[in-house]
C-alpha cells in the first residue's frame, strides 16, 4: 500500500539496565510543535520533532515537534556522550527499537532496569523520519516476547498508577504543542469526563465503536465496529467497504496513482460537507470538513485530500493522530479501557481562504494561516506532482512503520543506561 512504509530491519535484542532516576510519581511529558518542511532518510538522525525529557516537582516533561500533524515524536539520548534518537511514541507497537550505536548509555530521568530493547543495524526502504519506536501497546505485540518498557516502570515503583495518557494539539502556533503523560492524566487538557470502552482484544489497544456515522443518514458501521487507537498511525483507516462508503459521502474519490481520496473543495458549500461521527462508549465524538480534510491549493482551485483511507488491518479501524488530536486519550492496563475525551484543542480550524468552498460563507476559524510545503519529502519511491507531493509526504509519514516490519533478530546481552533528556 503507497500510505504503508515497509521497513527492513536487521536487529540485535538487548537486554538492557535503564536508570531513568525520578524524583516524581507522574511522568509528564509536555510536547512542542514544530512545522518543517526539511526532507528526511533513514540515515538522517536531524528530526523535525525533537523531544526531552526533565525533571519536575511532580511530572517529567518532554517536548515534541511536529511535521505537518503527521508526526508527535520525542527523543530519547543513549550513550556517554548521549546520542540522540527520534523516537515514536507508538500505541500501536511495544517493542522499543534504535538504531545500533554500540555503547553504553548514562541516565538522569527514569530508571528502568532488565529492558529489552533492539537495535537497528539496518534499515532499508525506510522513509520516515522517525530513527526508532518506543511501543505502548500489550506485550502480545512484543516480537520477542520481550516486557514493554511502561510494565517494567510499573513493576519497578515509577509510576503511580499503571494509566498513561496523550493530548495532542494541531496548532503549530503553540508551544507546548501536546503531552504525554506516564502514569496519569491532565483534566486541564480536555472538557467534560472520560468515556472509558473495554478493550476487546488485547495486543493492539482494540475495542468496539457503537456505530460510525456521516452526517445524519449515511450509517458506515452500524454496530461493534473494532477499532484500535494508535498514535502510531497518522490518518483514519478502517476496512475497504466501509472507506469507500465514507468517501462516497464527502464526494471524495480514490486515486490510484497516490492511494489517497480527494474531491474539489469547492464542489460543495464547506456546510455541504457532512460530519463523520464515532459513538464510542456511548458518547458522540465527531469530525467536521476543517478536521478530515488536509486542504491543497492547486493553483486555480483547491483540493480537499481526505485522512480516511483503507486499514491495513483486517476489519479493524485505526484511530490515528487525525482523531487523536482532537480528542484526549488514556489507556487505562489495570482495568483493560480505553477512555476518550473531547480535547481543549477540539475547535482549532486553520485558516480558510474564501475561494475555498463553494460558498464564501464559512465556519469560524482561527487566524492561523496554513503553510503547505512543496519540498519532496519523505515520499519514497512514487514521484507526484508538486501539490500531491505534499500530501503524499504526510501519508507516506504516516507512522504505521510497526506493521509490515521484517525482524532478523540476534540475542545479545548487556548492560546499559537509556538517558531521556
Amino acid at each position: 500500500m503507497s500510505i504503508m512504509f515497509r521497513l527492513l530491519v536487521q536487529v540485535y535484542l538487548v537486554f538492557m539496565v535503564m536508570n531513568i532516576f525520578v524524583n516524581a510519581d507522574l511522568a509528564r511529558i509536555s510536547c512542542k510543535r514544530i512545522s518543517s518542511s526539511s526532507s528526511s532518510s533513514s540515515s538522517d538522525t536531524t528530526s523535525s520533532k525533537i523531544a526531552s525529557i526533565q525533571n519536575k516537582a511532580t511530572s517529567v516533561d518532554e517536548n515534541l515537534i511536529n511535521e505537518m500533524n503527521s508526526y508527535w515524536m520525542g527523543t530519547i539520548s543513549i550513550g556517554t556522550p548521549p546520542q540522540s534518537f527520534n523516537i515514536d511514541f507508538d500505541t500501536g507497537s511495544s517493542d522499543l527499537w534504535i538504531p545500533s550505536i554500540r555503547c553504553l548509555s548514562s541516565c538522569d530521568g527514569l530508571s528502568v532496569v532488565n529492558q529489552v530493547f533492539a537495535e537497528a543495524l539496518n534499515m532499508s526502504g525506510f522513509n520516515g523520519v522517525s530513527d526508532g519506536l518506543l511501543g505502548l501497546a500489550y506485550p502480545d505485540l512484543a516480537n520477542g516476547g520481550e516486557t514493554p518498557l511502561f510494565y517494567n516502570m510499573y513493576a519497578q515503583n515509577l509510576i503511580p498508577q499503571p494509566i498513561f495518557s496523550f493530548y495532542f494539539n494541531p496548532d503549530s502556533s503553540v508551544v507546548p504543542g501536546g503531552e504525554l503523560i506516564l502514569g496519569g492524566a491532565d483534566t486541564s487538557k480536555y472538557t467534560g469526563s472520560l468515556a472509558y470502552v473495554n478493550v476487546s482484544t488485547q495486543g493492539y489497544w482494540q475495542f468496539k465503536v457503537n456505530s460510525i456515522t456521516a452526517g445524519s443518514t449515511t450509517t458506515i458501521c452500524s454496530s461493534n465496529c473494532n477499532a484500535i487507537a494508535d498514535t502510531g498511525t497518522t490518518l483514519i483507516l478502517g476496512p475497504t467497504s466501509q472507506i469507500n462508503a465514507l468517501n462516497a459521502a464527502l464526494g471524495a474519490t480514490y486515486h490510484a496513482s497516490t492511494g489517497l481520496y480527494s474531491v474539489s473543495c469547492s464542489s460543495r458549500t464547506q456546510q455541504g460537507f457532512p460530519n463523520i461521527t464515532f459513538t464510542i462508549g456511548g458518547q458522540q465524538f465527531t469530525l467536521s470538513v476543517l478536521q478530515y480534510f488536509i486542504i491543497v491549493n492547486s493553483g486555480s482551485s483547491f483540493t480537499c485530500y481526505s485522512v480516511f483511507g483503507v486499514s491495513p488491518l483486517t476489519n479493524v479501524w485505526i484511530l490515528g493522530d487525525y482523531f487523536l488530536s482532537r480528542f484526549y486519550s488514556l489507556y487505562d492496563i489495570s482495568q483493560n479501557r480505553v477512555g476518550f475525551a473531547t480535547s481543549i484543542s477540539y475547535n482549532y480550524a486553520p485558516y480558510v481562504y474564501p475561494q475555498t468552498f463553494q460558498s464564501t460563507t464559512s465556519a469560524a476559524s482561527t487566524t492561523h494561516s496554513t503553510t503547505v510545503s512543496t519540498t519532496n519529502g519523505n515520499t519514497g519511491s512514487t514521484s507526484f506532482t508538486t501539490p500531491t507531493t505534499t500530501v503524499s509526504s504526510m501519508v507516506n509519514s504516516s507512522k504505521t512503520m510497526h506493521r509490515g516490519i521484517d525482524w532478523t533478530i540476534l540475542f545479545s546481552l548487556i548492560v546499559i543506561y537509556i538517558r531521556l533528556q
